[in-house]
């Protein structure tokens, strides 16, 4: 094909028409796309600035502006630029021409038909393409791209001009109106409020609220004005937030669960929306807590659940393991560690820590996520209880009576166990420094209890401590920690020790001081209660009836009465300590012991049972308000009563100063006796030529000689006065004559040995070889006992010399305490006087110390022998005073008895004639004045009884306490049948004379049974009751030689005699009365029998037998003395004399067993403190109860029942 230049031309002027049409169309759109936006910007902006639209609404604006801004833009400039750009998204030629043809109408459609032309085949031939080239140059003159006048767009200008300038007047002018409405549509999401004369502040750091918590909004106000009230709106709901003050304003949201959307609103103004985001906290879901406690608790280990605070033993392995919400990490922190423990989750949200603990803390608990920790720490208290150290408490009592024994007892507790007890001790002896280590003895407890007391008594005599020496002691007990290692605890350190002589005299005198106290005060209150007896009896006598003030003083009698019998019995108790004491110690002779065993008998029987059954009967007579005769009646019986109970104490209180005369008496004579050997040692050391330091060679042999004599004289003289004060002139001579020949003697002896000078050599000279060998055998001695014998010196005999002088006054104090107690006594004891032996010898111990000083031992070993001399014969005076005062007053009092027995007898027979009168006569016979007048002196006599009886009770030992009740018994009867003759009520009286008949004769078997036993005493004192007759009187007294079975035997006999005999009369009741008497003394042997039983294998039933034995004995006195001599006595007596063989048989068989034993003190038995016998019996009691306490048992609960047991040990 050929080319065709005018063509190609017209082309391309076609292509620059397509370009032109396009960059048109672009100015124009773009032209038309602003002034659209324009306005729609300034419409929107317009809008939203006054009418504020909602988030939706300006979210509708602002994606309307989006889509006419994307509308705009894409159709009239994006487009334009893409068929600018690309040709093939250009309109074809075909309408480009037509476009044109239509510009230019001279085109036409001459261009249009042009470019068809050529869209032929180019096979056509050439007359086309000529047409086309002619067309093209014909085209060629007009310029195509005219057809689009891009000036015309200028019309669209004046358009865009009205909303420019309106938006640059409004920039100018108004331009919130622009920047606000367009931000807040621009940012529809975001509330924007309206502009306010205050502003909207939140106050609170974060908007992040935590799930199931309370979530406090806190709003603050600033600005020029300030609105009273701010409403919130959330979630569709408008609250009024709380004024706090100061343009303060909150609002709690509680327990938030989900995000929360609000915004405020105040006064018509509303702040933007915000919004509070809600996360979750981690949390602690549960945790479980397993505790291994240590071995040697015996404990299986425990699991609790949600147990924070926990309390384990010390040593206790803890394992926690804890479940958590929304935890990536979990933080332990503990008191005592300083750096906290940071657990990473095993699994699961699952943490786990172990660890042993030795000491009490806190510990705390804080979880972690990536929002926060839990909302506060989790505090726990780790109780850890130590392993504690175990209690010991120490009640112990010291033998201070014969220092045989000491008790010990307590209590002991662990919290856990015990394992060992142990007494430790050491003795330090006399002058030693005492030594570091104790002795332990191992005692007895119980593992398996936690809490429980112990008691030991532990024998001290094993070690025979002497005088000085210290035992120390002291307890320890041990736990059974595992942890720590075993813990003791100790009590205080005690100390026994024996005391001295001085400390025992001292004790001795201070308990006996104290026993007469408590007697004399004892006493008193007797006195006292029967002045209240008398007081009341004359009340009651003119009333009627009791009030309530004669009620009362009746109680605070019987208040009284009881403190009474308490008084009696401590002095009771008192007087076996002190008697036991002076047993123990200072060993009387038998005689002052047995008296010792009589008083004490003697106020043991002095609360009598019928007097305390009067008193008991008196208190239920108050009690059930009886009549007021009945209460009389039963005070005037304790008055009676109580009169007996005054003589008792009264006589026990004399009889007890009585003894301790005596006892103090036999004191002086032994530390005379001891001081007399230890001056005659002294004198044969100071005489003894080898303790000689040096002999006064050079002094004049003669002058001594003359001074020895002279001083032989002077003692001489002495002793002659002596005996001249004692009235003994023929002692005095030979005392002389002997003395010369003393003194002869020692002159032949001194002249010859001046005149053997040689025999003195010899005997020097054995003496010297003596010296040797003796020395020879103390130095073998020194080598096994490391100790030498030396002599003394001069100044070590002046010392032992002037010891001696101190003795002897210790002596002088003692004789002098003597003569005060002596003088004391109602019938003082005749003493003899030794003051000129006291005098001398303090005058030769003082000239022997003098000598002794001086050197002068020869001198000095005469006035230690003369002082010896001397205290021998103090010591004579001394023993006739003690032996005469005993044999003196017991034949005075066995006299005495005897005028009383004899003068009973006759007042039981005058009474028993006037009986019989009285009998005789009826009422009125004028006989009636005259008996009542013997009556009268029959009374008066036995008042004269009375007083003798009493007087010779208060220096009888013998004499036992029934026989002054029945004394007063008898009076009692007398003076009753005085007031019945008195008032004309015979038959009365002649009851009471036969009950004080009744009273005689027992008096009278009472009194001979104590003259024979006084008889006894002092054939034994004369020296004649030893051997045969000291065991005969011992066995009828006794009874405990198996003679009273046949000496009842033989008084059956004579009863059965008697009752054949025929006798009556004075003669009948004579024989009557002896055999009652005899029965009454076999009675008292077999009471005494009854007392030895006690306390031995099978005394109870024993004693039981011998009790029936004597009721029929008492039956069969009674019987003799009314005269009643029947079959029935007599079968009775065969009965009882049967079973009195038997029960002597089993008691021969009970004294073969304790012959086997021998002797003991059974006082000293009774020693152990009354304290402590409670607390042993509650000791066996809580050990039974223990006995019914599984040992299994829980260690809680084992500390439960020791805790238990203590409680009751305090209460």
């Amino acid at each position: 094909m050929t080319p065709m230049p005018g063509f190609q031309r017209l082309i391309d002027q076609l292509q620059a028409y397509k370009k032109k049409y396009y960059l048109n169309q672009l100015l124009r759109g773009s032209i038309i796309s602003v002034l659209l936006l324009l306005v729609a910007y300034l419409v929107f902006s317009s809008l939203e600035y006054s009418l504020r639209f909602s988030s939706p609404m300006r979210a509708v604006l602002f994606f309307a502006f989006l889509a006419l801004l994307i509308g705009m833009v894409g159709t009239f400039v994006v487009l334009p630029i893409l068929r600018l750009l690309d040709n093939r998204r250009q309109l074809s030629s075909e309408e480009a021409a037509q476009q044109i043809g239509t510009y230019f109408p001279e085109v036409g459609d001459k261009l249009l038909n042009t470019l068809q032309l050529s869209g032929l085949s180019a096979d056509q031939n050439a007359l086309i393409q000529a047409s086309i080239e002619q067309r093209s140059q014909e085209l060629g003159v007009f310029t195509f791209t005219d057809a689009i006048p891009l000036s015309q767009n200028q019309r669209y200008l004046k358009y865009l001009s009205i909303p420019f300038s309106v938006a640059i007047l409004l920039w100018i002018f108004f331009p919130q109106l622009l920047r606000d409405g367009s931000t807040r549509i621009i940012q529809y999401q975001q509330d924007f409020v309206p502009v306010a004369p205050f502003q909207f502040q939140v106050t609170n750091n974060s908007l992040t609220a935590f799930r199931n918590e309370d979530f406090k909004l806190s709003l603050a106000l600033t600005g020029s004005a300030l609105p009273d009230a701010v409403y919130m709106e959330a979630n569709g709901r408008r609250l009024k937030m709380i004024a706090t003050g100061g343009g303060q304003f909150e609002h709690t949201f509680s327990k938030i669960q989900q995000d929360i959307d609000f915004r405020f609103e105040a006064a018509g103004f509303s702040s933007a929306k915000n919004s509070i985001s809600v996360v979750n906290r981690p949390n602690l879901k549960n945790f479980n807590v397993r505790l291994d406690y240590p071995n040697y608790l015996g404990k299986s280990s425990d699991r609790l659940a949600n147990v924070g605070n926990l309390q384990v033993p010390q040593g206790t392995r803890i394992t926690w393991q804890f479940n958590t919400l929304d935890a990536d990490s979990l933080q332990l922190s503990f008191e005592s560690q300083s750096e906290n423990l940071i657990l990473q989750p095993s699994g699961n949200q699952l943490f786990e820590y172990q660890n042993s603990f030795l000491e009490t803390e806190q510990y705390g608990i804080t979880l972690f996520n990536e929002f926060s920790a839990n909302r506060e720490e989790i505090s726990y208290l780790l109780d850890v209880i130590p392993d504690e150290y175990p209690t010991i408490s120490l009640d112990q009592f010291q033998d201070t009576t014969l220092y045989q024994y000491v008790i010990l007892g307590g209590n002991i507790a662990d919290d856990h166990g015990l394992t060992e007890l142990l007494l430790r001790y050491r003795i330090t002896e006399a002058g030693q420094e005492p030594i570091e280590r104790f002795e332990t003895v191992s005692l007895n407890l119980n593992t398996t209890q936690i809490s429980q007391s112990y008691y030991e008594r532990w024998a001290v005599d094993t070690f025979n401590l002497e005088e000085g020496d210290k035992l120390e002691y002291y307890l320890q007990v041990f736990d059974n920690d595992g942890v720590n290692g075993r813990k003791a605890t100790r009590t205080g350190q005690y100390t026994f020790a024996l005391p001295s002589t001085e400390e025992i005299e001292e004790n001795l005198d201070r308990i006996a001081q104290q026993t007469e106290g408590q007697l004399d005060k004892t006493l008193q209150q007797a006195q006292q209660l029967r002045e209240k007896l008398k007081e009341n009896q004359e009340r009651l006598q003119g009333k009627n009836n009791l009030d309530w003030r004669d009620q009362n003083q009746l109680q605070q009698m019987l208040e009284q009465r009881e403190q009474l019998e308490e008084a009696i019995q401590q002095m009771q108790e008192q007087l076996k300590e002190n008697n036991l004491q002076q047993s123990t110690f200072n060993e009387p002779s038998p005689e002052l012991q047995q008296k010792m065993e009589n008083l004490q008998e003697l106020l043991d029987e002095v609360l009598d049972p019928e007097t305390k059954a009067m008193w008991e009967e008196l208190k239920r007579l108050l009690e059930e308000q009886a009549d007021k005769e009945q209460i009389q009646d039963m005070v005037e019986d304790l008055n009676r009563s109580e009169k007996n109970l005054e003589e008792e104490l009264d006589r026990t209180l004399e009889l007890f100063k009585r003894f301790q005369a005596e006892m103090q008496l036999e004191n002086a004579l032994d530390k005379l006796n001891e001081l007399q050997e230890q001056q005659e040692e002294l004198s044969e050391e100071t005489g003894d030529e080898n303790s000689e330091t040096d002999d006064s060679s050079s002094e004049n042999e003669g002058d001594q000689e003359n001074q020895e004599s002279g001083d032989e004289q002077s003692d001489s003289e002495s002793n002659e006065e002596n005996q001249n004060s004692d009235s003994q002139d023929n002692s005095e001579s030979e005392e002389g004559s002997e003395e010369d020949s003393k003194e002869s003697e020692g002159d032949e002896q001194s002249q010859g040995e001046e005149n053997n000078p040689s025999d003195n050599q010899e005997d020097s000279s054995n003496e010297d070889e003596d010296s040797e060998s003796q020395e020879s055998e103390s130095s073998e001695s020194d080598q096994q006992n490391g100790q030498e014998s030396t002599p003394k010196s001069d100044e070590q005999l002046r010392q032992e010399q002037e010891q001696l002088q101190k003795d002897f006054e210790e002596v002088q104090e003692e004789l002098d305490k003597f003569r005060k107690m002596n003088q004391d006594l109602d019938r003082p004891n005749p003493v003899q006087d030794t003051f000129d032996e006291e005098q001398e010898i303090q005058k030769q111990q003082q000239n022997s110390e003098q000598q002794l000083q001086q050197g002068q031992r020869q001198q000095s070993q005469q006035s230690q022998q003369n002082a010896t001399q001397q205290m021998q014969q103090m010591q004579d005076k001394l023993e006739q005073t003690q032996g005469g005062m005993s044999m003196q007053q017991m034949q005075e009092n066995l006299d005495n008895l005897r005028d009383i027995v004899d003068n009973l007898v006759k007042l039981s027979f005058n009474q028993e004639e006037l009986m019989q009168d009285f009998r005789e006569v009826q009422l009125r016979d004028p006989r009636i004045v005259e008996l009542s007048q013997r009556q009268l002196k029959l009374a008066d006599d036995s008042e004269i009884i009375e007083d003798s009886l009493l007087s010779l009770a208060s220096r009888v030992f013998q004499i036992q306490s029934f026989v002054t009740r029945e004394l007063n018994s008898m009076n009692d009867h007398m003076d009753k049948t005085v007031e019945d003759l008195r008032d004309r009520n015979f038959n009365q009286a002649l009851s009471e004379q036969q009950f004080a008949m009744t009273s005689m004769n027992n008096l009278a078997l009472l009194l001979d049974d104590v003259l024979e036993q006084m008889q006894q005493q002092m054939a034994q004192a004369m020296g004649m009751g030893s051997g045969s007759g000291s065991g005969q009187g011992q066995d009828q007294s006794d009874g405990s030689g198996g003679d009273i079975g046949k000496l009842q035997e033989q008084l059956n006999q004579q009863i059965q005699d008697l009752k054949q005999s025929g006798k009556s009369g004075r003669e009948l009741s004579e024989e009557l009365a002896k055999l009652a008497a005899e029965q009454e003394r076999l009675r008292q042997a077999m009471k005494r029998l009854q007392q030895m039983s006690n306390g031995t294998p099978g005394g109870e039933q024993l004693g039981g037998e011998l009790s029936e034995i004597m009721q029929q004995m008492e039956e069969t006195e009674t019987d003799l003395v009314n005269k009643r001599l029947t079959e029935e006595l007599i079968e009775r007596q065969k009965q009882m004399t049967t079973r009195l063989l038997e029960a002597e048989k089993a008691l021969r068989e009970q004294d073969m067993e304790e012959e086997r034993e021998g002797e003991r003190a059974s006082a000293y038995d009774r020693l152990v403190p009354e304290a402590f016998e409670e607390y042993i019996r509650a000791k066996e009691k809580e050990i039974e109860l223990l006995k019914s306490v599984p040992l299994q048992l829980n260690p809680y609960y084992k500390k439960e029942v020791s805790d238990y047991f203590k409680r009751l040990n305090d209460n």
